[in-house]
């Protein structure tokens, strides 16, 4: 009976062993679904504003994938953005994992191209990251590989995978219509050394805040490609300032930058906030509700 019960166990075990490897990435495949978001991802969609991230049932496999547009709101391109993490906070990690690895389909506009990332944090500390900018137009499903270089040798505890469409030139110029699709993510390896060499991001990047909408804090995430004085500051719907988040030179590299609205007795509504890194501006609204 022993023999019996050690063999089911031994049984399950291996069988599990599959699953686990893939269920630290949430929601891998896009198959689960709520309110128009994929569960443990946030996006960058607003109800009544923008919907650029949406269910497809052209999928890799599975029944559903996710589909991400470009499209128009308020006269002006709005690119599709996700996270990992119901506030874009990441997910548990335990081993260095060396590759992200996943399947796309891509439908590019006057050179716009997928950018995905993958950052390692340890006690919320950069350790380690991987980017990949896709530009080739794929009709089929195609697969994806993030390198993941550490430039520490700490075992990571959370990572973030964040994904967009960006322009060809700074980023921020995408087109209306450009359209990706994404699917079956995974991690591949296990990455034992530390890089010599750090690489540096390719792309200025202005994420959209999380969560969205907020009360009182919400976080920032931008990406700076080169050693530039940086600012980052938030204004109210009449153009004056509010916050200063960021002012001072930032070497290249992924951030976060939080804002609490209630430290200036804020009312509720809408804000803005603007980033600048030399000749790189951008700005993103968000929406404060008590």
């Amino acid at each position: 009976m022993l023999k019996q019960i050690f063999f089911v166990l031994s049984f399950l075990s291996f069988a599990l062993l599959p699953l686990i490897s893939v269920a630290q990435i949430p929601n891998p495949g896009f198959e689960q679904w709520s309110s128009g978001t994929p569960d443990g991802w946030l996006t960058d969609n607003v109800i009544g504003f923008a919907l650029p991230v949406t269910q497809s049932t052209t999928s890799h496999s599975g029944s559903f994938a996710l589909k991400g547009t470009v499209v128009t709101t308020i006269s002006v391109p709005y690119t599709p953005a996700l996270w990992t993490g119901q506030i874009g906070e990441g997910f548990p990690v335990s081993q260095r994992h060396a590759r992200l690895i996943g399947f796309y389909q891509f439908t590019p506009v006057s050179g716009d191209k997928i950018f995905i990332q993958a950052d390692m944090f340890r006690n919320s500390n950069l350790v380690g990251w991987g980017a990949i900018t896709i530009s080739t137009a794929a009709a089929a499903y195609s697969q994806f590989t993030v390198d993941v270089n550490y430039i520490t040798g700490d075992v990571p505890d959370t990572c973030i995978v964040h994904s967009t469409i960006v322009g060809p030139s700074t980023g921020s110029d995408y087109h209306v219509g450009s359209t990706m699709l994404l699917d079956d993510l995974s991690f591949s390896g296990i990455a034992n050394s530390v890089s010599d060499e750090v690489k540096v991001p390719q792309h200025y990047l202005l994420s959209q805040n999380y969560p969205n909408p907020f009360n009182p804090t919400t976080k920032i995430r931008f990406t700076i490609i080169d050693s530039r004085f940086t600012t980052l500051k938030v204004y109210d719907v009449l153009g004056r300032e509010v916050a200063t988040l960021v002012n001072e030179v930032k070497q290249p590299g992924v951030y976060n930058a939080q804002w609490d609205a209630s430290a200036s007795g804020l009312p509720s509504g809408i804000y803005f906030y603007k980033l600048q890194a030399g000749s790189f501006t951008e700005a993103k609204k968000m929406l404060f509700l008590k």
